[in-house]
């Protein structure tokens, strides 16, 4: 008779493997229980920490500031563990707010103290503030001028493959007021828009971005966003030949041969453009003062094409020029 193995056998086994496993993850569950509690009762704790938050000046349409304003303060806060992990990781909303927009605008400084200070702190309810830094500024108020300055676009666009795009970015309105202080706002004849990365476009897109603003209120721009778009078409070309070539600015004699008289050409752009290409719009020439001074017998001929549509190709890519010399008999 075949020996069979008993069930009491395995069944010692599994039971081994489980006592492991339960002694394993018991091990683990104490080690995570320990470090818990010993967090909770870490951070109901008090403790002294320093967080950069960044300064806001708000001023009224009347008041221009000389001065430099730091962007940021370092104040050094003290709390409950708990609390100053969130003023310090979690709480994006802290500011330190000068509001000079009461004060006088004929003013020529404006002295703001730590008192001051410490109080357009906001959202620090659960923490004190031990110290600020700096913990006094001095604003040195100047003339106010305004101008408008042109909007220049930092979109970038990266099209699907077999797209491109048609024309540059448009920017509506293409330009802004700045207003501030005087001689700072004569250094700036454009704004730029704030960076943003567009990915895989292969539409038509717009959208609303705003003007890049790193002025900290000592230069108001109005408006602070403006609207954008930019046509997306898929990729296409065309070919056209025999296009006749064109001398411009006078009419070269017969003693100026150019050869040959005709090209092709090879076009790119959009395939909406293409589509609506006027060939009339298209001239091929060359410059009749560049024909008579010539002295090499090849020029290369110059081209106008419709916006938006671009120049792969042109066979031959220059032209011959012979010029006979006259001759007399005696």
């Amino acid at each position: 008779m075949p020996d069979y193995p008993t069930s009491g056998s395995k069944s010692i086994f599994t039971w081994k493997q489980f006592a492991e496993q339960i002694r394993s993850r018991g091990i683990v569950i104490s080690f995570v229980v320990a470090i818990s509690l010993w967090l909770y009762v870490s951070l109901n704790g008090d403790y002294n920490t320093y967080v950069d938050i960044p300064i806001q000046l708000v001023t009224d349409e009347d008041q221009a500031v000389e001065s430099e304003v730091p962007k940021s303060a370092t104040i050094e806060i003290k709390g409950r563990g708990w609390d100053l992990l969130t003023i310090k990781y979690f709480n994006k909303n802290i500011r330190c707010l000068i509001d000079i927009s009461r004060h006088p605008s004929n003013l020529e400084k404006i002295e703001i103290s730590y008192t001051k200070l410490a109080q357009g702190i906001n959202s620090m309810e659960q923490a004190e503030i031990k110290s600020i830094i700096p913990d006094f500024i001095i604003l040195k108020l100047a003339k106010i001028d305004n101008k408008q300055a042109s909007i220049k676009s930092a979109i970038k666009i990266h099209t699907r493959a077999g797209f491109q795009i048609v024309g540059d970015v448009v920017l509506k309105p293409d330009f802004a007021e700045i207003k501030g202080f005087e001689e700072l706002i004569e250094k700036f004849d454009f704004l730029t828009t704030e960076n943003r990365q567009i990915t895989d476009a292969y539409k038509h897109i717009s959208g609303r971005i705003n003007i890049l603003d790193t002025f900290n209120q000592s230069i108001k721009i109005k408006p602070k966003s403006v609207l954008f778009s930019a046509k997306i078409q898929q990729d296409c070309s065309i070919s056209l030949n025999q296009v006749p070539l064109l001398v411009v600015g006078g009419e070269i004699s017969g003693s100026n041969q150019i050869n040959p008289r005709r090209v092709s050409i090879v076009l790119s752009g959009g395939v909406e453009e293409i589509a609506n290409l006027d060939i009339n719009n298209i001239k091929v020439y060359l410059e009749y003062n560049d024909i008579v001074n010539d002295t090499t017998g090849i020029l290369f001929p110059q081209i106008e094409l419709p916006p938006n549509v671009k120049l792969m190709k042109m066979e031959p890519n220059f032209i011959y020029h012979h010029k006979y010399q006259s001759t007399s008999l005696k």
